[in-house]
């Protein structure tokens, strides 16, 4: 078995993040996990996703125990034996989590554990603010996150008397993940959704480089799940626009 390097995903909900997490899972020489952390901040079981599941492993009952033993304090040295045994038992070069801001906000110093173990780290930001909040409203009313196919369209009514201020918090959300990216001291790249989204070459390019893969067609099942612009979703598209006439730097392209 390889002693397998860590690299991170970080980002805030509906940016990207698991599109990225899928791609680099896509490489032979990657297994992705996913995010290790539920939202209460407490550590999951390892759910293999995209590449495999170890169903009666010794790493499946040892992070049980570390989870039922300490469901209150996550603390370091229950981390370690976490990250080592996914370490030593797992034949790739690399290992990849997802960490979600939210999850890390419940337990401050999470991160500054975790960083430790990871040598590249990856940050993924989303420009268009506005998407995210749209993105995770027809998540909620789908009852879906992602989508191997394309799926209806559905759409939403976003309250005028309120969207500065859900916006706002979501600006929050990404200068946060920011904040917490800039403390890792390991090697490190922030990528843009906008940029990203339909694979261009000269990011794969960017990914090998950064990670030290072979060079390998990164491919995703994924699809996007809403139309690209917003009067297709916003059933009171215009009283929204009207809304936002005093906020422009929240104002997209297809809103101006």
């Amino acid at each position: 078995m390889k002693d397998s390097r860590f690299f991170f995903i970080l980002g805030i909900q509906r940016s990207g993040t698991t599109m990225l997490m899928d791609l680099l899972g896509s490489h032979p020489d990657v297994l992705t996990i996913g995010e290790i952390l539920k939202h209460n901040g407490k550590i999951k079981y390892p759910e293999f996703s995209f590449k495999m599941f170890l169903e009666e492993s010794i790493l499946k009952h040892k992070i049980r125990d570390i989870h039922e033993n300490n469901s209150e304090n996550l603390n370091e040295k229950n981390l370690d034996s976490y990250f080592n045994e996914l370490r030593f038992r797992i034949d790739k070069k690399l290992i990849g989590i997802k960490l979600m801001v939210s999850q890390l906000n419940h337990t401050p110093d999470l991160w500054r554990i975790i960083f430790k173990h990871c040598n590249t780290g990856i940050l993924v930001k989303r420009k268009n603010i506005i998407q995210i909040l749209v993105s995770r409203m027809t998540a909620k009313k789908r009852e879906a996150y992602t989508h191997a196919k394309k799926p209806e369209v559905v759409t939403v009514t976003i309250d005028p008397a309120i969207i500065v201020k859900q916006l706002d918090q979501i600006k929050l959300e990404q200068e946060q993940s920011e904040k917490i990216f800039s403390q890792f001291e390991g090697s490190k790249q922030t990528f843009v959704y906008e940029t990203f989204k339909n694979i261009p070459s000269d990011f794969q390019r960017q990914l090998h480089k950064l990670l030290d893969l072979s060079k390998y067609n990164l491919t995703t099942d994924l699809v996007k799940s809403n139309p690209e612009f917003l009067n297709e979703i916003v059933e009171n598209y215009k009283e929204l626009k009207l809304a936002l006439r005093d906020h422009h730097h929240f104002l997209s392209e297809e809103i101006k």
